[in-house]
């Protein structure tokens, strides 16, 4: 692995510090909750040395699988930082966007890394981190078009772009 700044190496710390405190406070089953309470996630993690995380990887460049089926992408370098900060072995479990809490809950996962949009409905179940990464979506047109909105375009033709897999971001 390349050596990597020290700023990454702070947010890796960072979230295992938020996954001490967020991935324990799901709300799963009352055992699952039993055992969070009297363990802690990221105490189990370090005593197993090992940390299962779930991951969406049908959403380049941030998570996707090579040819071979590897997890690559930036969620996944991240992954693998915050698993060398801790020192243990690291499990990415392919979770869809719909299972995320739910691997969670039931402690399929210890964590979860992907776009997670906070909702009060979340947050009543799950904590979040701080994000890692904050996007949005921009409508661009030509100038003089008179599109101003989305509704603008009803009954015209639109294009899309679609971002192919990109290489691991730090060579891994």
């Amino acid at each position: 692995m390349k050596k990597i700044n020290v700023g990454k190496k702070v947010m890796a710390i960072a979230l295992a510090a938020a996954m001490a405190v967020g991935a324990t406070a799901c709300q799963g089953s009352p055992a699952a909750a039993a055992s969070a309470q009297e363990t802690g996630t990221l105490q189990r993690v370090l005593k197993d040395r090992k940390l299962k995380v779930g991951c969406i990887l049908s959403f380049p460049p941030f998570g996707y699988k090579s040819e071979d089926g590897t997890p690559m992408g930036y969620d996944v370098d991240i992954i693998n930082e915050l698993a060398n900060s801790l020192g243990v072995e690291v499990e990415i479990i392919e979770v869809t966007a719909d299972a995320r809490i739910p691997s969670l809950e039931t402690g399929k996962v210890d964590v979860v890394f992907g776009n997670f949009t906070r909702t009060l409905e979340r947050a009543q179940k799950i904590d979040f981190t701080e994000p890692y990464v904050v996007a949005g979506e921009r409508l661009l047109v030509k100038t003089g078009s008179g599109i101003q909105s989305v509704e603008d375009l009803t009954g015209k033709k639109v294009a899309v772009t679609k971002v192919p897999p990109m290489p691991s971001l730090w060579g891994n």
